[in-house]
């Protein structure tokens, strides 16, 4: 076993060691710098990546981590593909779409690590009329932004609910820009009702 104590070298990071291989970019001031694709500003991927970042600039001397906002997991896939990312934050289903070909060719990627596992909810306001999924069977629903994995999972759910073709609407422009100003500092309170 290796040295331990407050002296002792900080144990290696494979998961660094793949970020060095995998980078494209030229290192900056000894630092090998990894471009890590997130999303949209507002979503969960821009505050991961920036957490990831954060970590791993911290901690390992060698790498600069720098996270840089996309559309999202569709996009980031075609951005890695072409060498435009070294690395990026791709939700489930579309990694899986691009790695098993579907409607596509086979992405020649591989996934380093799994991050969390993200639970898909259909969401409405309390007083809204909808009690069931059933209930917003051909109603437009927002699944979100352009280009967010979350539109390729609800088709998912939904085929899987042999509801097939659904209306689908994605949240527009300036709606999600309105959206986003609005909530800029704002907590929700997870425990509201």
């Amino acid at each position: 076993m290796g040295a331990q104590g407050p002296d002792a070298p900080p144990p290696r990071c494979r998961a660094c060691d793949t970020l060095r291989a995998v980078s494209e970019s030229a290192p900056t001031a000894g630092r090998t710098v990894v471009t890590l694709g997130t999303a949209t500003p507002g979503g969960g991927f821009p505050v991961y990546g920036e957490a990831v970042a954060a970590a791993i600039n911290e901690t390992d001397p060698t790498l600069e981590v720098r996270p840089r906002n996309t559309k999202g997991s569709t996009e980031n896939v075609p951005l890695l593909e072409a060498g435009s990312l070294d690395l990026a934050l791709v939700q489930g289903e579309v990694a899986h779409e691009a790695l098993a070909g579907v409607g596509r060719a086979p992405a020649d990627l591989r996934v380093l690590a799994a991050m969390y596992s993200t639970p898909g909810m259909f969401v409405v306001r309390a007083d809204a009329p909808y009690h069931t999924i059933e209930d917003l069977k051909g109603r437009p629903v927002a699944f979100g932004a352009r280009g967010s994995g979350l539109i390729i999972l609800a088709r998912y759910v939904l085929d899987g609910l042999g509801w097939g073709q659904v209306l689908h609407s994605d949240i527009p422009r300036h709606v999600e820009r309105s959206l986003r100003a609005k909530c800029r500092n704002v907590r929700p309170d997870p425990y509201r009702r």
